[in-house]
């Protein structure tokens, strides 16, 4: 989405015979990224000629990079509790059972 609009504005400017250099066009593009997790890709792209002055190679080395790190990343989510009894009472409920209880339907406690 970001390389079509990108692309449309530097169009638009060629149009209006206001031609920018391929290496701008990717500077300026490196200059707006401000995610840490790109600058490897960045560095990179400043590193190889080819990049440094394609700058649809280049957007294709940010994207590859992007996609390549959803798939590297581990989601952070984890499961922080888990209860094993009945009705968030946890084991105890159910230790209270089996011992066959004290008071009022076998629940354990006090009559």
């Amino acid at each position: 989405m970001y390389v079509k609009i990108h692309q449309e504005a530097y169009q638009d400017l060629w149009q209006h015979n206001e031609i920018i250099p391929e290496d701008k066009r990717v500077r300026v593009l490196l200059t707006g990224i401000k995610d840490q997790s790109l600058n490897a890709a960045k560095q990179t792209i400043m590193a190889i000629q080819d990049l440094r002055t394609n700058f649809v190679a280049a957007m294709a080395h940010i994207a590859t990079t992007l996609q390549m790190n959803a798939a590297i990343t581990p989601d952070n989510r984890n499961v922080s509790d888990v209860n094993t009894g009945r009705g968030g009472r946890g084991n105890n409920f159910n230790r209270g059972r089996r011992r066959g209880g004290h008071g009022r339907d076998n629940r354990g406690g006090r009559g």
